[in-house]
């Protein structure tokens, strides 16, 4: 996958999550301003109208994740691209009356489910999103935010 595509299609496959729809869950694309990311602060204060409340899913710029010096394509070794997304709950305010019913740990199961080998391809070079070691990392709670991140893989043609 392109570079400047990855992003993009990792936010389109969690806007796809029928779960996340019906709750109106905000998918950012970070913007390079995490955490003040355009919108986060209202989905997990409250006071944002039009989304879910107390959820919101972020997907990080890109990361490098190696080289596999072994396969040559145009003169560029083939890479796999690192993709992480984040997980943040604030816990009263989205498993109240007005949240988003998602827990945290069902967001994480939704995701990994969702984006696993996606995008399809023939091309037996080209990867979908594959899990990561470790495929997720918990930060815990702190003063009422859950977090997750979420590790992704995809190799770059």
């Amino acid at each position: 996958m392109k570079l400047e595509d990855i992003q993009p299609t990792m936010v389109a496959i969690l806007n796809g999550i029928t779960e996340f729809k019906a709750a109106n869950v905000l998918v950012l694309a970070d913007d390079g301003n995490y955490p003040k990311s355009a919108g986060r602060e209202a989905v997990l204060t409250g006071t944002d109208t039009a989304h879910g409340k107390g959820l919101v899913v972020i997907v990080f710029a890109i990361q490098p994740g190696g080289i596999d010096d072994v396969v040559q394509q145009n003169g560029f070794s083939e890479g796999w691209i690192v993709v992480h997304v984040a997980i943040e709950e604030e816990v009263r305010l989205n498993r109240g009356t007005n949240g988003t019913g998602i827990v945290a740990e069902k967001a994480l199961r939704l995701i990994r489910s969702a984006v696993a080998g996606k995008p399809k391809t023939s091309n037996p070079r080209q990867t979908g999103f594959l899990p990561m070691n470790p495929p997720f990392v918990s930060f815990g709670t702190a003063n009422g935010a859950r977090s997750f991140i979420a590790n992704f893989q995809i190799r770059e043609y």
